[in-house]
């Protein structure tokens, strides 16, 4: 029997009783991934919170997997200290471009915080980092050069994932997301205007904010004063958001997806993780053209694509409302990338590859 690789994850859970409890970046990309891992592969899974320089036995484990930082107390040199001393290495993995544009909502706290500075630390000196597209493993490769890329992927297993399609007598459209959005859904502005303006329209269709929340209401007011073109209407709904394990189910209310992302540098750092989500509930999505978007799919084959054209939000949504068998052929046709490709069973690979194989050479140089 082969010996079992001992990881130690740090992720950090906020309920002791609760180890499922974490943010969405560490739910998604470590803790998931590396449970499932540990499910069909020679691996050992242990959970942290935090590493304390002084009393964790880093000696105990062959590898350490951080998400971003090395600690959330901003213990960062003092665990990474720790880690040099015990000789152990270690993998960082990063889902987004660490250095914020100022217009970001987070931008002050990430400075007060030196996330940006904190980040690179990590990533400079990891033995490997994981990452998400080729673009940002690219960013990557300027601080440390062994990148690997494991894109975000579909947990099927997950209740949240098993779809139960909701019945409606209109076409249900709309977005699920959160706060860190406010370059992205003004691109939506005309287009929700003129859906609203075309009178023969209204009886077919219905508007879902999925993700909406009492708390932050400047956002959320803002988005929908988007969402209503400004005014009250009564095929709109705001839909409350929910937490990391039952968000998906979301997907359920829609029937056709929006997608609007900004072309930034920022953004093109992104993962399609959205797109994903609505393609294994078969949702067919209308979408901005640019990375990391074009990543999964082409015009009319399993995606609409919408340029810098600001009506072609209205345009493409409109035929989809009254397509029936185009919203089907979208909606399957983007299932089908998605099962091929971001399942993760079949992008887990790619992290047993990081442990089983340049890990392991760097624990023992010998190995050929």
């Amino acid at each position: 029997m082969p010996t079992k690789t001992k990881v130690l994850l740090v992720v950090n859970y906020r309920s002791k009783s609760d180890p499922f409890n974490v943010g969405g970046v560490e739910y998604h990309r470590l803790l998931i991934p590396f449970i499932h891992l540990s499910q069909r592969s020679p691996i050992e899974l242990h959970q942290i919170n935090e590493i304390d320089p002084e009393n964790t036995r880093l000696e105990n484990f062959d590898v350490v997997v951080f998400s971003r930082v090395l600690s959330n107390f901003g213990r960062d040199e003092l665990v990474l200290n720790a880690l040099k001393k015990a000789g152990i290495p270690f993998v960082v993995d990063v889902d987004d471009y660490w250095r914020l544009p100022t217009s970001h909502l987070l931008y002050d706290q990430w400075r007060q915080h030196r996330m940006a500075d904190r980040i690179e630390l990590a990533l400079k000196n990891a033995t490997a980092v994981i990452t998400t597209t080729p673009h940002l493993a690219a960013q990557v490769r300027k601080l440390n050069k062994n990148v690997a890329v494991a894109p975000n992927a579909i947990d099927p297993e997950q209740p949240q994932f098993v779809p139960q399609p909701l019945y409606s007598d209109v076409v249900r459209v709309g977005w699920v997301g959160g706060l860190c959005h406010t370059d992205d859904i003004p691109l939506l502005q005309r287009g929700f205007e003129k859906l609203y303006e075309d009178a023969p329209l209204q009886p077919h269709f219905g508007v879902n904010l999925c993700g909406y929340s009492p708390q932050n209401f400047d956002v959320w007011g803002y988005y929908e004063q988007i969402f209503t073109a400004g005014r009250a209407r009564p095929n709109y709904q705001r839909v409350h958001g929910l937490d990391i394990r039952h968000y998906a189910t979301l997907y359920n209310k829609l029937d056709v997806c929006i997608v609007p992302l900004a072309d930034t540098s920022f953004n093109r750092c992104k993962s399609p993780l959205k797109l994903l989500e609505a393609g294994w509930f078969k949702k067919p999505c209308v979408v901005s053209k640019v990375y990391p978007y074009t990543l999964l799919g082409e015009h009319y084959k399993n995606l609409l694509f919408v340029e810098n054209n600001k009506t072609d939000w209205y345009k493409y949504i409109k035929k989809l409302i009254q397509t029936p068998t185009l919203r089907q052929e979208l909606g399957e046709a983007l299932h089908e990338t998605v099962r091929e490709h971001y399942v993760m069973d079949r992008v887990n690979g790619v992290r047993e590859d990081v442990l089983n194989n340049y890990l392991r050479w760097v624990q023992n140089p010998m190995l050929p």
